[in-house]
């Protein structure tokens, strides 16, 4: 079983930033903070999903969970209270978040009936998340001109995701999930992601009046499809999620592993 710890990130974000913190680039700074606005929301639901689903195992394998399931909370309400913080900011400046608006509509749509449901639903998402942090960790250009607390926030989130893939997954296989529910809800997660993400950066970008700009859209263009792309780079992880044999612990921790190591100035350890 993944061994998870409780880390404090060590960051104020009480001090404003401009909506175009990520380098003063529009594009790079509206996607990455329609990320932001939509983890609070599904980071709550991910906590309940996994602690409903650990009370649906046997007992001797709830005892197996335990720990990390409560280690898993408590890396996602620590993602989920540093994230409002960040949204906050944007809120103060003017910013809607449509994420929060469209929750609970959004989440009828996937008509969730069961705690195993909750489960394939949230390990779907993580994957979505997994894949993301490490094309993040790997491509640090990507943020490249942002201030250090800031990226500070973003890796430290990112590296958790990764430590914690496994989680949702495996309790989803021990609950006895099937195969055709994990990839029936991991294509409909996959839709609903896209269009709550477009949706808001979009219209973050109109709130930025850079929305009709040319630059934006070139800018999006390489980011998005470019040879070192987020679509382009991601697009094999995420397929293989749909595979038999998939397993999250088969994804490479190296970049995770890598950047606690060397950034242990940056956090300190909740002690439980």
């Amino acid at each position: 079983m993944t061994s998870l710890t409780i880390r404090n990130l060590l960051i104020d974000l009480k001090k404003p930033f401009p909506a175009r913190w990520n380098g003063g680039n529009a594009f790079r700074s509206a996607i990455f903070n329609a990320f932001s606005m939509s983890f609070p929301v599904g980071e709550q639901y991910y906590m309940y999903a996994v602690r409903k689903g650990l009370r649906i195992l046997p007992e001797h394998k709830q005892f197996k969970y335990f720990d990390v399931v409560k280690n898993f909370v408590g890396q996602e309400a620590a993602h989920s209270k540093i994230h409002k913080a960040f949204n906050d900011n944007l809120k103060n400046l003017g910013y809607k978040n449509l994420h929060e608006e469209n929750a609970s509509k959004r989440l009828k749509k996937f008509n969730i009936k069961s705690a195993i449901e909750g489960l394939a639903f949230t390990a779907a998402n993580e994957h979505i998340s997994i894949i993301n942090s490490m094309y993040l960790l790997e491509h640090l250009e990507f943020i490249e001109g942002s201030e250090e607390r800031l990226k500070s926030m973003w890796l430290w989130h990112c590296a958790e995701e990764i430590e914690h893939r496994s989680v949702a997954f495996d309790l989803y296989r021990d609950a006895g999930g099937t195969e055709k529910m994990r990839v029936d809800m991991y294509k409909k997660v996959t839709y609903f992601f896209l269009k709550g993400i477009i949706e808001q950066t979009l219209y973050n970008l109109w709130k930025d009046k850079q929305l009709f700009k040319w630059n934006t859209w070139k800018t999006a263009y390489i980011s998005l499809f470019s040879e070192t792309g987020i679509v382009t780079c991601n697009f094999r992880r995420w397929k293989i999620y749909m595979s038999p044999n998939f397993d999250p612990k088969i994804l490479d921790d190296s970049k995770s592993k890598e950047w606690f190591k060397n950034n242990t100035n940056n956090y300190e350890l909740v002690k439980r």
